[in-house]
Formats: C-alpha cells, structure tokens, sequence
C-alpha cells in the first residue's frame, strides 16, 4: 500500500501548518486521506483502509473468524 506521512504538531508542541488546518478544522488528529478523501476518526481510517486494499487485510475476515471479526468492527 504507498503511503505518505506528514508530521503535525500535537497543540502542546507548536504551531500546525495552514494545509493541517485546511484540511482538519478541529486541529484533531488522527487525520487520513483516503483516494481524496479526509477521514478524522481512527475507526473509520481503518475501515477506508480495508476497503481499499481488500486484497491485503489488517482486520480478522468474518468467513474465518467471525466472532473476532465481530469484536473488531467499529
């Protein structure tokens, strides 16, 4: 899966950069961008992430393990 990682500040550390901003108004992170689009919750980043790349899960599939797959969904 090709990625990038941009380093932001957490508040207590320094300024954000404007581009953080534009794109995450809270200041919150985690942010993601997942095929254009921004995605500000940790639960649904991994779940955008599953639906991309389903040819390489993180997550247990439910056809093999459905009771993990069921404590592991958001």
């Amino acid at each position: 899966m090709p990625y990038t990682i941009e380093k932001v500040n957490m508040n207590c550390y320094g300024d954000k950069p404007e581009w953080f901003w534009a794109m995450q108004p809270s200041g919150g992170i985690p942010v993601a961008k997942v095929d254009g689009q921004v995605i500000r919750d940790s639960n649904d980043i991994i779940m955008s992430i599953e639906r991309a790349f389903p040819d390489k899960p993180m997550l247990p599939s439910e056809a093999a393990e459905p009771e993990v797959h069921a404590r592991v969904q958001p």
